[in-house]
């Protein structure tokens, strides 16, 4: 059947006309090689192929077997296997036997065998053979007027003619095996069918060697997989061993921070820092700068919403990042910040990282169910102290406070803190960051916190650093801390006397030490008898009653009078009134009182009545 010029598919000649095996005789004036099947040969060949194949030979040297085999068997003087590029555009020789290396680097660095040439003077052989995926022989490549590029080729290689079979692949046409003889020669039947056989163990070669590659990459990504697993699991080994051992938040930290080359902090849902972790020992949390990049706000609300862990994809200075919630009982308690690292976590280091937060939150709840424990514990000692009605305290209670870590076994100093901060929330700030040693003893009374530490050498150091960390923590309410007087038993009265001063003083004084008050500090710490109530009304009963009915407001006005050194311009100035506003109402008041206020006497008595009516007052809302 003609394909085209000097272009057949062959069948056997003449049987007559046939010479020995490999033997050459003459048809129509041109060579031909008479086909003669060498089963030998053959088999040996196919067996070779073979044990290529099984050997697991790189592609190219098979396909080199291969083309060597089809020189051997057909009596080509060169043979080449060629495969489509992966953009199937070009064939390029990817084995061959007899052609010259500057040859395979020409036709594979210049793209010369285009598969859709877009002129007949630019086609080739191998190209059609690939496009129509049926065997072409070109008995006389010089005569042929079709496939111009292959014609120029020949003349420069001394090509006199040539067979080519294409590579069926699964998918479709893979590549061509094309065989070359120095001269013109015709191509029978029986070469024909020896060339595609090759042509089906070079597919075969591919397919089996795609299936290799595809074999081995499983098993490198299977390999990789497991050393993941084992490398997760042993990083998780890791971490449950420093939470058996009861290591704390701080070496979880570190050695997150060692696995992830990271900078590691936890805090609490409150933005309280629990640990810090850096690999270069130099931690440091998140900068304020950074948390207020709109990214950061984004992975914010995402850990909030999803409970998962959020990449920080952020381009300044402090480079990227990631958040990871810490979450118990479907509660957010928690969260975890990966910054200072070279890239976005993989989502291996993710699941590691979820690990790590659940670990977490089991040392969470540990901290949580001790701190609950032990503030209950703690809670019913405080109740025993503000119980205790002698001068000292039972044994049995000091050996009590001894088994919780604190020492009542000598005098001690009680303070009181008050805020607009639950008091539960400033127990758990002092708790949280109280001394080891001393370890004040902190608890809630009438809602009020209460600590209680040794008197000597020096309370005032253990107040002032607690008094400043409820501070950090009140987030600009105020916060008022009074340390009352010192004690052996009766931790009542010096409470009541605390927490009286707590409530006669400004709101939002500071730190105040009870000691510094004068006779304030003895009047709080002493009942208001039935003489002292009868003194105080005697005194400031007329004015009271006054200022009752509205008509106007002596007793502030006596009050600022003698704050102000008893200055009627000052007190004027304090109250936002006119100067004869004020003098008016302290000549009413001299009135009322029946007395003068330029007396020593009268003055005292009323700056003694209005503090004994605030310590009642006091006492009262208590």
């Amino acid at each position: 059947m003609e394909i085209g010029l000097n272009e057949t598919h062959y069948v056997w000649d003449d049987p007559q006309n046939r010479g020995g095996p490999g033997g050459i005789v003459s048809h129509n004036g041109v060579d031909r090689v008479e086909p003669t099947a060498v089963l030998g040969a053959w088999m040996s060949a196919v067996a070779d192929v073979v044990r290529a194949v099984n050997a697991a030979e790189p592609l190219d040297d098979l396909l080199d077997r291969i083309a060597e085999q089809a020189c051997q068997l057909i009596g080509f003087d060169y043979c080449a296997v060629m495969l489509a590029d992966p953009t199937v555009t070009w064939l390029l020789v990817r084995g061959s036997h007899g052609l010259s290396p500057r040859y395979v680097s020409a036709v594979n660095r210049e793209h010369t065998i285009v598969i859709q040439a877009e002129a007949p003077e630019d086609d080739t052989a191998a190209a059609r053979t690939y496009r129509d995926g049926v065997t072409s022989a070109v008995p006389d490549i010089g005569a042929a007027e079709a496939y111009g590029a292959t014609r120029r080729w020949a003349a420069e290689q001394e090509f006199g003619a040539l067979l080519a079979a294409p590579l069926h692949g699964p998918q479709g046409p893979a590549g061509v095996v094309v065989g070359y003889l120095g001269r013109p020669r015709r191509f029978d039947k029986s070469e024909i069918e020896l060339v595609e056989l090759l042509a089906q163990h070079a597919m075969l070669a591919l397919e089996t060697a795609d299936l290799r590659a595809v074999q081995e990459e499983t098993i490198n990504e299977l390999s990789h997989k497991r050393w993941l697993l084992e490398r997760a699991e042993f990083q998780h080994r890791q971490l449950m061993q420093i939470l058996v051992d009861e290591a704390g938040l701080q070496r979880m930290a570190e050695t997150l921070a060692d696995i992830l080359q990271a900078s590691i902090t936890v805090e609490d849902v409150d933005g309280t820092v629990l640990a810090l972790g850096a690999t270069d020992g130099d931690a440091q949390p998140p900068p304020g700068r950074w948390r207020k990049r709109a990214e950061v706000r984004s992975a914010l609300r995402m850990v909030r919403e999803r409970y998962e862990v959020a990449p920080i994809e952020s381009h300044g200075p402090d480079g990227p990042g990631w958040i990871a919630p810490v979450v118990l009982g479907r509660q957010l308690v928690g969260r975890v910040w990966g910054t200072r690292i070279a890239s976005l976590p993989s989502p291996d280091e993710c699941r590691l990282i979820e690990r790590f937060a659940l670990v977490v939150a089991v040392e969470l709840f540990k901290q949580r169910y001790r701190v609950e424990t032990e503030a209950r514990l703690v809670g019913d000692l405080v109740e025993i102290l503000m119980r205790a009605g002698a001068a000292a305290l039972p044994r049995a209670t000091v050996e009590r406070a001894a088994a919780l870590g604190h020492d009542l076994s000598g005098p001690q100093a009680l303070a009181v803190i008050v805020s607009d901060l639950h008091p539960r929330r400033i127990a758990e700030v002092v708790r949280a960051h109280g001394l080891s040693a001393p370890r004040p003893l902190v608890g809630v009374h009438e809602d009020t916190v209460i600590v209680v530490v040794p008197a000597d050498p020096n309370p005032m150091e253990i107040v002032t650093e607690l008094h400043h960390r409820v501070v950090a923590s009140a987030e600009g309410q105020p916060v008022t801390t009074v340390l009352g007087p010192r004690v052996t038993g009766r931790f009542a009265d010096a409470f009541a006397a605390a927490r009286g001063a707590a409530r006669l003083v400004p709101r939002g004084s500071g730190l105040v030490d009870l000691r510094e008050l004068g006779l304030l500090a003895h009047l709080l710490r002493v009942d208001v008898t039935p003489e002292l109530r009868e003194f105080v009304d005697g005194v400031l009963g007329p004015l009271e009653g006054y200022d009752a009915r509205g008509v106007a407001q002596l007793c502030d006005t006596l009050r600022a009078w003698l704050e102000a050194g008893c200055s009627v311009p000052a007190a004027a100035r304090a109250l936002t009134v006119h100067p004869n506003t004020v003098a008016y109402r302290l000549s009413r008041a001299e009135e009322l009182l029946g007395r003068s206020l330029r007396a020593m006497s009268t003055r005292m008595d009323l700056q003694l009545g209005f503090t004994i009516r605030d310590i009642q007052q006091a006492t009262a809302a208590g």
